[in-house]
């Protein structure tokens, strides 16, 4: 006799819900569980310490499924990621919003020639070129071309200037000039004034200013209100499509094609980071991403030219698998054993990358350069998030002595690598992960 709850046989008709379906479905199921299980295993690389780190190392993120979705160009022209199920058109900005000029002056402190030009310099040099997304030389190129003037104020990135201005700005540029704390703020204010004008037409290098506001907040511990803007930053990345590296036969312009992967990649990076610091797993989905990881050659590699850009991503795309094993439901899920082994194989895979490193990137050298001391914080911050679940079990338990050896040796580089930080015509306060 069927039951009330039994499905009828015009139901099933309805579902496809055969015999032979069922059985697809169910050798399917057996055939991802067996998958799982395999990559599970900690005898999955047993053998093969270093086998993970040169998978991530050749990885090729355009995998054999399509996006979802394709770059469509609106009615400027410009590229957007769309999806047949977007109830939208690609639609053009409000030309009157893109177009307003600021009720600002272009900065909210008179600053002398000389003095912009040196915070301009100290931005780049600690903060915006450890992005590879703005190259500096273009910038400064434009700015001795194009002198700062009230009739040009429309035709400038006032929104960004105002953002690399806040970074180190001298004592006396303060909110309330007998709080120190507030030095920097009125910039950040003209910046965020601006934001919603920036936001109507916006640009790569919106992209770039939103995170600047986010990492300044990071860096002055109001981490949750840097999150908010670290996440419009990523909404910017997607609805550019920058996700999606462009087919070879499109009609798009080599010099674009490379900016938008540069600007993927600081976006990713940067987003992995603030995950990180506020213990959330990252909007970005590796599923997601279909941009090629640039190439790596230490033997090529120099201080201070951006040839480590290519290991800070690798060390990041380890990071944003930290954030999905201690901040993800199904990371926390893990069966002890499990998660222990999982642990000491991104363990391995980040020891493996830092080996891989020219030499003056791995030593404690009292003139390391920005990007060798922003490197080492990365990695050496990431062993201390990747273990410290651990320094609270029992003193006999091997992954307890096992963590304690790790971070005691990670917080002992931290220091020196802060310290020097110190010591440079850095940010007064300390960058975001260095606030972790």
């Amino acid at each position: 006799m069927r039951t009330d709850t039994e499905p009828s046989a015009d139901q099933r008709s309805a579902r496809q819900d055969t015999r032979a379906h069922v059985e697809r479905l169910e050798a399917r199921i057996r055939e991802l569980e067996a998958q799982l299980g395999k990559e599970s295993s900690p005898e999955a690389n047993a053998g093969d310490p270093g086998a993970t780190a040169r998978r991530l190392a050749d990885l090729d993120l355009q995998s054999n499924a399509a996006p979802a979705g394709a770059l469509t160009l609106d009615s400027e022209g410009q590229l957007r990621w769309h999806t047949e199920t977007n109830a939208f058109d690609c639609q053009p900005v409000e030309p009157k919003l893109a177009h307003t000029s600021s009720k600002l002056a272009f900065l909210p402190v008179p600053l002398s020639s000389s003095l912009h030009r040196s915070l301009l310099d100290l931005a780049f040099t600690w903060h915006f070129d450890s992005w590879r997304a703005r190259p500096s030389s273009p910038f400064f190129r434009q700015h001795q071309t194009d002198p700062i003037a009230p009739a040009q104020l429309v035709e400038r990135d006032e929104f960004m200037e105002d953002l690399w201005t806040v970074l180190d700005p001298p004592p006396e540029l303060c909110t309330d000039p007998s709080d120190s704390s507030t030095r920097g703020e009125p910039f950040i204010d003209a910046a965020l004034e601006l934001l919603s004008q920036e936001i109507a037409a916006p640009k790569f290098s919106s992209i770039c200013g939103v995170m600047a506001i986010a990492n300044y907040y990071g860096g002055t511990a109001r981490p949750h209100r840097g999150w908010i803007y670290g996440g419009i930053a990523h909404r910017l990345v997607m609805d550019f499509g920058l996700h999606i590296d462009p087919p070879a036969d499109s009609p798009i312009d080599e010099d674009l094609r490379v900016l938008r992967r540069k600007v993927f990649w600081a976006a990713f990076v940067n987003d992995v980071s603030w995950s990180l610091c506020i213990g959330r797993k990252t909007p970005f989905s590796l599923e997601e991403i279909h941009q090629p990881i640039p190439p790596f050659d230490a033997s090529l590699a120099e201080p201070g030219t951006g040839a480590l850009w290519p290991a800070e991503i690798r060390i990041q795309l380890i990071a944003w698998r930290v954030c999905r094993l201690h901040y993800s439901e199904r990371g926390q899920a893990l069966e002890e054993g499990v998660r222990v082994e999982t642990v000491k194989r991104l363990h391995r895979d980040l020891l493996d990358i830092f080996d891989s490193l020219p030499d003056f990137c791995r030593g404690d050298s009292l003139t390391m350069s920005p990007d060798v001391l922003q490197i080492q914080l990365t990695y050496h911050g990431l062993i201390l998030l990747l273990l410290k679940p651990y320094l609270v079990k029992p003193p006999d338990d091997e992954m307890a002595r096992f963590a304690f050896h790790c971070c005691a040796n990670a917080s002992e580089r931290i220091a020196k690598v802060v310290q020097q930080y110190q010591v440079k015509p850095t940010f007064r306060r300390a960058p975001n992960s260095v606030y972790q």
